[in-house]
């Protein structure tokens, strides 16, 4: 499928859900930053959308930019009907930008609704850093961003973001009884082996094939600039590079098809992500796609 919003001068991350009949298609904005709020479109078939433009926009309060993240159901969803989101927004912590993760809640997946700020997760400092104070520029500072939601066994949820462990490379890790009040927990280890270590690591997407968890993490260095398929054999790790099918998205120019993220469909788990069809997302004008593909396991 593709699809290129009709509403919105310029857009980045996508990410998708599917629910009675029909796919919610969700989509950065960014006219005005990286990112500055997100829109949705729908589709009955994933071929012909219905774009809803901006549902959420960034709060006063932003500094740098505003962050996607993934969308499912609550665990009350049969009395209150609610759907939850995530996203995220750089804010002034004193007199540093920080990064935090942000909640939202709607019933009908398209128009969505703020929790307020008392529910924001914020960066824990016991596994993962605030500040890098020997930054050499925006792009090295701490991130807290994106939590891809994965049943919990049990109930609750486990969750997987962008983040910057303490000690090592890596990214976040943590649960939630109920999708709102986070618990972050020890970043998972990854066991590289004669693989080459990421320079930075986005966390896309983890989902649960059988027994194993397979996570696809994102590297936006110019050097190393990708999709990458990664396998642990527990939610808290460790990952290992996976065997077969490791390099998902290469780019030939600066995240030119990027940002994987899974979406299980009446037809199995599917992986959608956006293409750069023309320009470089720096420029002023860009044409941007959003597709979807068949996805399978190691």
């Amino acid at each position: 499928m593709l699809f290129r919003s009709e509403t919105a001068s310029k857009t980045w991350d996508t990410w998708t859900y599917y629910s009675e009949g029909t796919y919610y298609l969700y989509y950065l904005i960014s006219e005005q930053a990286p990112g500055d709020g997100f829109g949705v479109a729908t589709s009955q078939d994933g071929v012909k959308w219905k774009d809803h433009g901006r549902v959420i926009h960034a709060s006063d309060k932003m500094v740098r930019y505003f962050g996607g993240g993934s969308v499912w159901k609550g665990p009350s969803f049969e009395e209150t009907g609610r759907f939850l989101c995530n996203c995220s927004e750089w804010r002034l912590d004193g007199d540093k930008n920080v990064q935090n993760i942000l909640f939202a809640w709607s019933q009908d997946l398209i128009h969505w609704n703020k929790f307020d700020d008392g529910l924001m997760f914020k960066i824990d400092e016991r596994f993962y850093k605030r500040i890098e104070r020997d930054a050499r520029g925006p792009w090295e500072d701490p991130r807290w961003d994106g939590i891809c939601v994965v049943p919990r066994p049990g109930g609750g949820y486990y969750g997987y973001w962008t983040a910057t462990p303490r000690d090592f490379l890596g990214f976040g890790f943590g649960e939630s009884a109920d999708g709102i009040h986070w618990r972050a927990l020890e970043p998972p280890r990854i066991e590289w082996g004669d693989t080459p270590k990421m320079y930075f690591i986005e966390v896309g997407g983890v989902h649960q094939f059988g027994d194993r968890y397979y996570a696809m993490l994102a590297d936006y260095a110019t050097v190393n600039c990708g999709m990458f398929s990664f396998v642990s054999d527990t939610p808290s790790g460790p990952f290992r590079p996976s065997a077969k099918n490791f390099g998902l998205l290469r780019n030939q120019s600066k995240m030119h098809a990027y940002f994987t993220r899974f979406l299980d469909s009446p037809g199995g788990v599917l992986v959608n992500h956006h293409t750069l069809a023309e320009g470089q997302f720096s420029d002023d004008h860009c044409s941007l796609f959003c597709s979807a593909e068949e996805g399978h396991g190691d």
